[in-house]
């Protein structure tokens, strides 16, 4: 069995959403200062890095972190690849051959890892054909699955209007195109509109 991990590595410098709080991680406790543990002090934003975004996001009675079933963020999934275009249209996603639940991972020029705002954004109408063809999770290597100058956020509001999760700021460097398991658990925060996740693909 081969697992992949497509997460980035959670750690001070990583680039964030204009706005959001910046990585932070001090000690707290040290060994090598006198102290019987090694503890930390985190601060960060929930859509710091690779992380999950609930309806509780965009929508007051979306449902939150905590409310939401564990097999929810374990499911099967198919990595497509997005070499020309900045934006993902209805035409990238209607040859998709997708099961009820499934998660959809646009895997876009490849970045070597390197976190960005914007490479490539999925449009609205997209989204509304990821919808109608049922997908769990539709997830991005980018810190946001819309363009960054949208004020309206019109991938964002049709996917979690509709309960469809959000993956976003993935490493696909080492997933080739295929069908895998996606496991990407959050924390069950309670009203926890976002968090970040250890997200890996796993294939037999």
């Amino acid at each position: 069995m081969e697992l992949i991990d497509i997460s980035v590595p959670f750690s001070p410098g990583l680039p964030v959403y204009p706005g959001d709080p910046a990585l932070e991680i001090s000690p707290h406790r040290e060994i090598a200062q006198g102290s019987p543990v090694n503890t930390s002090i985190l601060r960060f934003g929930s859509h710091t890095g690779t992380h999950i975004d609930a309806p509780r996001h965009f929508f007051e009675d979306g449902p939150a972190l905590d409310e939401l079933p564990p097999e929810r963020f374990i499911c099967r999934a198919i990595v497509t690849e997005m070499t020309e275009n900045t934006e993902i249209t209805m035409r990238d996603v209607a040859c998709l051959d997708l099961l009820a639940g499934d998660a959809v991972l646009f895997k876009t020029r490849g970045r070597m890892g390197k976190l960005s705002l914007q490479d490539c954004f999925l449009s609205g109408a997209a989204a509304g054909l990821l919808v109608q063809k049922k997908a769990g999770i539709v997830a991005t290597e980018c810190l946001s699955i819309d363009a960054p100058d949208s004020a309206y956020f019109p991938a964002h509001r049709t996917l979690l209007r509709s309960g469809v999760l959000i993956l976003e700021g993935l490493d696909l460097t080492r997933a080739q195109t295929g069908i895998y398991t996606l496991i990407a658990l959050p924390l069950g925060i309670p009203g926890g509109n976002g968090c970040p996740v250890r997200a890996v693909l796993m294939r037999p």
